[in-house]
């Protein structure tokens, strides 16, 4: 976590960037630490994707009460069939109503299931740039990060 703010604080202490246009994206436990970076510092994100974030050993469910602190929009992608390593899509579905009854700006979006040979992990679809996700999450970020 702590390599993850003291990027953010170079981003923040960068001439070259618009401290109101700085988002956090992140999957698995990626995106576990885009949820923490979003309560740690809420007034310096404007935008956090979270593809199937992972429990963290139940630190995402303790979290839930933290939902009031984030001010960042927020986009929550995960696959049908992410259920392997965490029930992905459970976790989706707590982060999501947590924010909405913070009344927080949350979209979240539930793929149809994926599979690759000899994998039916859900969370592959992550793994490399398809079109379907990253898509959703460009178009998400230009709407929340332009004038």
């Amino acid at each position: 976590m702590q390599e993850v703010l003291a990027a953010l604080d170079g981003l923040c202490a960068s001439p070259e960037v618009d401290p109101e246009c700085i988002a956090v994206l992140g999957c698995s436990r990626g995106g576990l630490l885009a949820f923490d970076t979003a309560t740690e510092r809420p007034s310096e994100l404007r935008v956090r994707v979270l593809m199937a974030p992972t429990s963290g050993r139940g630190r995402l469910e303790r979290a839930l009460g933290e939902m009031v602190l984030i001010q960042a929009s927020s986009l929550l992608l995960v696959a049908d069939n992410d259920l392997v390593q965490d029930d992905h899509v459970a976790l989706v579905a707590q982060v999501a109503g947590a924010l909405e009854a913070a009344d927080k700006e949350v979209q979240k979006i539930l793929y149809p299931p994926f599979t690759t040979p000899g994998n039916q992990d859900g969370q592959m679809r992550f793994d490399e740039v398809r079109e379907s996700c990253w898509g959703d999450a460009l178009s998400f970020l230009a709407m929340h990060l332009t004038d």
